[in-house]
């Protein structure tokens, strides 16, 4: 039999679903198991056996929403988890022939799924998509409430956390599981200095002067992006005496593989920061817009999030275009010095 996780969101909240993929396929082991998402982020899943096939979409391209429709209604499944809240997802999923559906309540969805839960919103994301699990297992709920991470409220600078605080069976570790590997690069520092949203950005000028100062101390500084930050990620490294410059030219997989053996990121709150603690390696996050308590956290103890109690923050769930009272304090107030002081107390 065939089940199916239905997750199209953005990369963070892919990586996120990696502990719900991981506990849905202990429940169903002899079930084959295929993911549902994005082009481009196929190749870790395979490689690191959390599912057994991808069916990938191109969302902004006509002819592969199509594609992507006629290929899951190949197959008849099981169960289909929908940890993506989009009416689109859910229209699909209503197209699709299972046993059973399962999504997050919402006002408009009663008539998709066959079970609806709750989405524990006091939680970190991981947690809250292992949620999708309590129609399957009668054992979910009393194994959730087990459990007391909650986001965290406050709005100043954050971590590392605690030994224990990410629960070892709800990690999304998967380093241990992806091939062999070798990289010329060991022990390098990472700067991811995109994001899609521009309010996310902490700065063109602050990450060149952290990556100066970092190279300063004998640090191999690798600048790392995707293809559509490509032009960003240049001018950072080109500022930076020896930099190397990633951005478009890896593959998800090959920059896990390459993470595994840093010695730290420095990121905004974006998908790199998801990438590294997949890998276990270390990163500094800066937060602006966002805040901890909409529960997308890093989710690994070794980590800080650099950011600054504002009265206006979050203004939103992903960030935006433009900050909405016209100053970007969330991110101007944030010094080099300060990330310079989190990068080292996670080095120590």
């Amino acid at each position: 039999m065939v089940n199916l996780i239905l997750q199209t969101a953005y990369l963070g909240d892919l990586l996120l679903s990696i502990p719900l993929m991981r506990e849905f396929r202990k429940l169903y082991p002899d079930h084959k198991l295929i993911l549902g998402c994005r082009a481009g982020f196929e190749e870790p899943f395979l490689a690191a056996g959390l599912v057994d096939e991808v069916i990938s979409v191109n969302k902004t391209n006509s002819p592969s929403v199509r594609a992507f429709r006629k290929k899951l209604l190949k197959y008849e499944y099981d169960v289909v988890l929908s940890p993506h809240e989009s009416m689109r997802s859910g229209l699909l999923v209503q197209s699709l022939k299972a046993n059973k559906k399962v999504g997050f309540k919402k006002w408009w969805n009663a008539w998709i799924f066959d079970s609806r839960v709750e989405r524990p919103m006091q939680r970190p994301d991981a947690l809250r998509q292992l949620q999708l699990l309590a129609p399957l297992n009668s054992n979910w709920n009393e194994i959730l409430g087990e459990v007391s991470v909650l986001n965290i409220t406050d709005n100043n600078t954050v971590g590392p956390w605690p030994s224990g605080s990410v629960p070892t069976w709800s990690q999304m570790r998967i380093d241990h599981l992806l091939p062999e590997f070798q990289s010329a690069h060991a022990g390098a520092t990472f700067l991811s200095p995109g994001s899609v949203w521009p309010t996310k950005r902490w700065g063109f000028n602050k990450f060149v002067e952290l990556g100066k100062r970092l190279s300063e101390e004998g640090r191999q500084i690798i600048v790392t992006g995707g293809r559509d930050e490509r032009a960003l990620c240049e001018s950072v490294q080109k500022q930076i005496p020896g930099a190397l410059l990633w951005a478009g030219e890896k593959s998800l997989l090959e920059s896990l593989q390459e993470f595994r053996f840093g010695s730290l990121m420095v990121t905004n709150d974006s998908g790199a920061m998801h990438m590294a603690a997949c890998v276990g390696l270390p990163v500094v996050s800066v937060f602006g817009p966002t805040t901890l308590s909409l529960g997308y956290r890093p989710w690994q103890e070794q980590a800080i999030v650099v950011q600054k109690d504002l009265s206006c923050r979050p203004c939103g769930r992903h960030g935006s275009k433009k900050c909405p009272i016209g100053t970007h304090d969330c991110m101007k107030q944030i010094s080099v010095d300060s990330v310079l002081d989190a990068a080292k107390t996670l080095s120590h």
